[in-house]
């Protein structure tokens, strides 16, 4: 992993404050609880080969990266090139080597800060893992050791994939896969496939800016000018508009009479204040149904929002 660099510290009890506020991070099938503060500033969306990056207010300050290897690979002599870059980097600096749960790794300070690298083998999945946390002022021990023995893999026979990031948590079957991500201020929406059926589910803040309450009116808009038949329903608790409707079909799929599906979910969760839609397009062989998906909006309270 490159990249990484210095960025802010805090003392004592500025780690007790991050130790006491984390989020949690899960990402094809990895678990990972860092500060709230820190934001997901880029990610991937293939399983064989990517990373997620991690920045506080001013710059980087943690790297996850993975990659599907067919063999396990030599982790002492990893961490011993990473060694030789970062003293060819910073001349000053000292080593530690650090043994955390299933990670290996060292740490290295010096005048320009401290930096964590470590990594570890997943002989079921095949996954080569590593992460680097950067300590520029003051290096948080107890945070440093939450981060690596807290980090959890899923099994390769899980039957679910959660997804939870950048204020949204969707669980799904894992024959659903993550296709692409669309984060913007105060509107973040995740895509997922199977086979050409699709997905979305997106998460609308700042409601005092444009929603006038009517959820009809959001599903209406979603739809465009497809008859759609809506009905009243419930999803984690909260009072819900569905929507049904199948598309005109054009050339040969009109003419064979396959034109493929929708059913969208829109409702509103007060203690999240945000809007939450759930679409899925799909073919009227094989029907996908919105309610089915688990999307946890509550922050709080039984359940975390999840669908009856």
């Amino acid at each position: 992993m490159t990249g990484i660099g210095a960025a802010w510290g805090m003392g004592a009890m500025g780690e007790s404050r991050a130790m006491e506020d984390l989020q949690t991070i899960e990402w094809f099938g990895m678990r990972l609880w860092v500060p709230a503060e820190w934001e997901m500033a880029s990610h991937s969306v293939r399983s064989e080969r990517g990373r997620l990056v991690f920045v506080d207010r001013r710059r980087e300050r943690l790297q996850l990266s993975w990659a599907d290897v067919r063999s396990a690979p030599d982790l002492a002599q990893a961490m011993d090139d990473y060694r030789r870059r970062d003293a060819q980097r910073q001349p000053d600096c000292t080593f530690r080597n650090l043994r955390v749960g299933r990670w290996t790794g060292f740490r290295s300070a010096g005048a320009g800060g401290a930096l964590t690298r470590a990594g570890l083998y997943d002989k079921p999945r095949r996954l080569w893992i590593e992460m680097a946390i950067a300590w520029p002022d003051q290096h948080q021990a107890e945070l440093e050791r939450t981060i690596l023995q807290r980090f959890e893999l899923d099994g390769p026979a899980a039957a679910t994939s959660r997804w939870q990031a950048l204020r949204l948590d969707v669980e799904l079957p894992r024959v659903w896969t993550i296709e692409d991500v669309d984060a913007r201020p105060a509107d973040v929406s995740m895509r997922f496939a199977c086979g050409r059926d699709r997905t979305i589910v997106r998460r609308s803040g700042m409601l005092e800016a444009w929603f006038d309450g009517n959820l009809e009116s959001v599903i209406r808009r979603s739809v465009g000018a497809v008859a759609a038949t809506l009905r009243h329903v419930t999803v984690s608790s909260h009072p819900a508009v569905r929507s049904d409707s199948r598309e005109r079909g054009r050339g040969l799929v009109e003419l064979f009479g396959r034109p493929r599906s929708r059913a969208s979910l829109a409702w509103v969760c007060p203690a999240a204040r945000a809007l939450y839609q759930v679409a899925c397009r799909f073919s009227a062989r094989r029907p996908v149904d919105p309610e089915a998906i688990i999307v946890r909006c509550c922050p709080e309270g039984p359940g975390k929002g999840e669908t009856p």
